[in-house]
């Protein structure tokens, strides 16, 4: 049994990304820390390529352990697959969604998830948020936080589940930060939260650092924190830095 649990970590760890898509213009770096050997959360990089767009996924399966694995890998795979062809990012989602939702009807099993792509030529930033926390978008100039927020059910919910897109303009300078639950619900010795306040402070007093300074400052963060507390939670972090656009 451990042998076979060291292997499924071993494949899982492949299937995330090893290395972040070469975009010009942009810094980006992401990072998944599971509490088990394996876990539910999921990043992925999607639709790069002469079209000048690119893809940003972070998702979340409830609980963790071997079966969110199993069902975050299944997950990934309709991604890409869908990703692969055209279409609005709505209506990717909910074809994945009607698909997992007929999969997991019976255990009923949810998974979160954040689904972004910057428009590179037209500087506009979309996404569509299905039942995950709102990325967070950093102005430095303005030195302010916008939630990115929108209408989803989680996936597994429902087969007849609609999702909307939403969009922003972007700049040079800003920072996109995408994660999952299990950064702002890090609990310390006394119950407390981590919170988005204390992210957005760690967005913001290492922004002129590099995307992956920035992730591995917020880890450090949480994990001081935390404390002794036990880490009950998989984390996951994505920051884009957008350089020059």
């Amino acid at each position: 049994m451990l042998q076979s649990i060291a292997v499924a970590m071993e494949i899982q760890q492949r299937l995330l990304p090893s290395t972040p898509p070469q975009s010009p213009g942009f810094d980006i770096q992401a990072m998944t820390l599971y509490s088990d050997e394996t876990g539910g959360d999921y990043f992925d990089y999607l639709c790069s390529g002469a079209n000048q767009k690119l893809c940003l996924v972070v998702g979340d399966v409830a609980d963790h352990g071997l079966p969110s694995a199993l069902l975050m890998a299944s997950v990934r795979g309709m991604l890409r697959l869908r990703a692969a062809m055209p279409g609005a990012l709505e209506e990717m989602v909910a074809d994945v969604n009607r698909q997992y939702a007929r999969d997991v009807e019976a255990e009923g099993r949810f998974m979160t998830l954040f689904m972004a792509r910057i428009d590179m030529e037209n500087q506009l930033i979309e996404w569509v948020r299905a039942g995950h926390d709102p990325a967070i978008l950093y102005d430095v100039e303005k030195d302010s936080f916008t939630d990115l927020k929108g209408q989803g059910t989680a996936l597994g919910i429902s087969v007849d589940s609609i999702f909307t897109r939403q969009s922003l303009p972007i700049r040079t300078g800003q920072v996109i930060c995408l994660f999952t639950d299990g950064i702002p619900e890090t609990r310390n010795a006394q119950g407390i939260l981590f919170g988005r306040e204390r992210l957005c402070q760690a967005i913001r007093r290492h922004v002129a650092e590099t995307a992956k300074t920035i992730i591995l400052s917020i880890l450090d963060a949480v994990a001081e924190f935390r404390g002794d507390q036990e880490q009950e939670d998989d984390l996951t972090l994505m920051v884009v830095k957008i350089i020059d656009i």
